[in-house]
């Protein structure tokens, strides 16, 4: 879904003011029609779709940066922004993830940031130093993870816990099919397939076509 937003958002950081107002207009074009799929007979999975459109972000820039956001978001309840701009001693720059109350920033270090050769990676490394130091000297603190550790969710999740110190009987303030309930989803093949039924109505050629009303509920072969 956060693909989806970004695709169809024709999400840039160059214009990226331009770029939230669609995201928003199409989360809440994606709402209205997981409603209207809902009054025509769509049952399953329905609230739980409406709440991955709620909480998906254009901001992410591939799945393991959506990844990354859900792993934050299920153990952390306040804003969390994607591509939050900055402006310091290096220049403008965004955070991947950033928790305003916390001043936390949060890097997801993917491979297409390094670049394809070892003159990219050093520069990508000195850009990294800079920027972190930057981000130290405006009282934010950094957090880094990676592509290998994201392997492991369960571990990241208990792990950035830690580091927030929200071990301390924290708890979040999304409803529970944002945590436990999409990660059991994710784990059930049959579970996911039928609510990838419902998301196919919402591909980008349904955004622009007026006549969802006329779906069946048995349009995939599937009941609600």
């Amino acid at each position: 879904m956060c693909m989806m937003l970004h695709t169809e958002s024709e999400f840039s950081l160059q214009r990226i003011g331009d770029s939230r107002m669609r995201e928003n207009n199409l989360r809440e074009e994606l709402t209205r029609r997981l409603s209207v799929a809902q009054e025509n007979g769509w049952k399953y999975g329905i609230s739980t779709a409406k709440l991955i459109v709620k909480n998906a972000d254009a901001g992410c820039d591939n799945p393991a940066e959506a990844a990354m956001l859900y792993a934050i978001r299920s153990i952390y309840s306040g804003p969390v922004l994607t591509q939050f701009e900055m402006n310091g001693s290096t220049g403008r720059y965004f955070i991947d993830f950033a928790l305003p109350e916390k001043r936390v920033a949060i890097e997801f270090d993917g491979m297409s940031k390094l670049g394809s050769t070892n003159e990219d990676l050093y520069r990508a490394k000195q850009r990294w130093i800079r920027r972190e130091q930057n981000l130290r000297d405006c009282g934010w603190n950094v957090i880094r993870y990676t592509w290998e550790q994201l392997k492991t969710l369960p571990r990241l999740q208990i792990d950035l816990a830690q580091r927030l110190d929200f071990a301390r009987g924290h708890t979040n303030d999304l409803e529970p099919a944002m945590g436990q309930g999409v990660y059991r989803l994710s784990t059930s093949v049959f579970h996911l397939t039928r609510l990838s039924m419902v998301f196919h109505i919402l591909r980008a050629r349904s955004l622009h076509s007026p006549n969802l009303h006329t779906l069946s509920p048995n349009v995939t072969g599937y009941s609600a």
